[in-house]
């Protein structure tokens, strides 16, 4: 009984997919601020009831789906409020997304969709959300098993990105948003330099221009640049801290050009 209800459990939060959509705070007049809300803050759940990940194949029933919807839509922003004494506004929404969970997370402990970035393509819209917030993930290579770094945690556009232990501080963390990977540190994105498609070329921090250069898909463990057809690359097989980071022709199976996202 009670180990069908932990499988039970685990199946039910395997399906469920977190995408936080954050409105920026607003300023109040002191003489408004006891009387409104100091921040107003708009999330997005998107629930994935279908999974087919290996060994938790399961669909959610239209009674669970509206369990979390109502769970989310009540608890959540009256907990916020209440905890924030009510200076925070909270608004949400939820959304049933059809692409179902297909990939198992770091040691099967976490399910990682790859097609997040379709979601929010499709579900968050700028004229309804300010920006969308996934929590960070680290991006790791299979053939070094280190993570895509920004080098000193630097800021600087053109900072170099790199190979590097995975340390778990926001150098080594990246978060979808919409079809780029920006970085928690620094809030710029991953960029191919200049925009260049030719194979070789350096792969650097930028500030977020939502273009060619800074646009990604995940292609089962590809991360693949759809301007330029190739595929993010550690140069010349490195393992090595300090490995720069490139594109590729995209090849079958490279362990060099194989990454997955862990927390």
């Amino acid at each position: 009984m009670h180990r069908a209800r932990r499988r039970s459990t685990r199946m039910f939060l395997a399906v469920l997919s977190l995408l936080l959509a954050c409105g920026g705070a607003v300023a109040m007049p002191a003489a408004e601020a006891a009387a409104a809300p100091a921040v107003s803050l708009r999330f997005l759940m998107i629930i994935k009831p279908v999974s087919q990940v290996p060994g938790l194949t399961a669909t959610l029933s239209q009674a669970q789906i509206d369990a979390a919807r109502t769970a989310f839509l009540s608890t959540f922003p009256r907990m916020v409020e209440d905890l924030t004494g009510g200076t925070v506004d909270m608004n949400t929404q939820v959304v049933v997304s059809p692409r179902p969970l297909t990939s198992i997370g770091y040691q099967g402990l976490m399910v990682e969709p790859g097609n997040v970035p379709d979601d929010v393509a499709q579900y968050v819209h700028p004229q309804e959300w300010d920006g969308v917030f996934v929590t960070g993930q680290m991006i790791v290579g299979a053939g070094s098993n280190r993570c895509v770094d920004v080098s000193g945690g630097r800021d600087a556009d053109g900072t170099k990105v790199q190979l590097w232990d995975c340390h778990g501080g926001p150098e080594v963390r990246w978060r979808w948003q919409g079809g780029t990977l920006v970085n928690s540190r620094t809030g710029k994105c991953l960029d191919v330099a200049g925009g260049r498609t030719a194979a070789g070329t350096k792969v650097q921090l930028w500030t977020c221009l939502n273009n060619g250069a800074q646009r990604w898909q995940l292609a089962g463990e590809l991360l693949r640049n759809p301007q330029s057809g190739t595929c993010l690359d550690a140069d010349a097989w490195g393992t090595a801290n300090g490995t720069q980071l490139i594109i590729w022709d995209c090849g079958a199976g490279q362990s060099n050009q194989t990454w997955r996202f862990q927390q």
